[in-house]
């Protein structure tokens, strides 16, 4: 027989017995989503990082080809920043990451297609190298009031 060492208690235990799993009242549908937003929530964002960024502007309109959230990250002087990871979570907790682009036309921005026309949050996050946020999360709505009734939005991130 097999025995390994549980890493929480220490203590030794058979490899062939399973650990007890989650019942399904505890991994339902709205305690996945409850643990989503406490994670996001519970994300800590030091305010004196030198590398930490801020909202500065959230608008809305027409302007896109179809449903997007468009963004532009700038520096603390207001100069746009290239290569700059940000993550945008939709409605449903699907997780998309983009980077600030480098080309002459779009320096600084960066974009993410919406899949649904549907009235939802769209959370948007800048993100470290190693994928941690190092902004605190904005909550744009989508089609959910006449201010926000369009197809197009655009966020300015600016670092501290």
């Amino acid at each position: 027989m097999l025995a390994l060492t549980s890493p929480e208690t220490g203590t030794p235990q058979d490899a062939l017995t399973p650990e007890p799993s989650a019942t399904p009242e505890e991994t339902s549908e709205e305690t996945a989503e409850a643990t989503l937003e406490a994670t996001l929530e519970a994300t800590p964002v030091p305010s004196n990082s030198p590398s930490a960024y801020r909202l500065i502007s959230v608008s809305h309109g027409n302007e896109c080809p179809g449903g997007y959230l468009i963004g532009r990250i700038v520096n603390n002087q207001g100069g746009p920043v290239a290569g700059v990871r940000v993550r945008m979570i939709d409605g449903w907790g699907n997780y998309y990451e983009s980077m600030s682009k480098s080309g002459a036309a779009d320096f600084g921005r960066f974009d993410f297609p919406l899949y649904s026309d549907s009235p939802q949050d769209l959370r948007v996050t800048v993100l470290d190298d190693g994928g941690m946020p190092i902004s605190p999360t904005v909550t744009v709505p989508h089609r959910q009031s006449a201010e926000s009734d369009f197809p197009c939005h655009f966020v300015v991130m600016q670092r501290n």
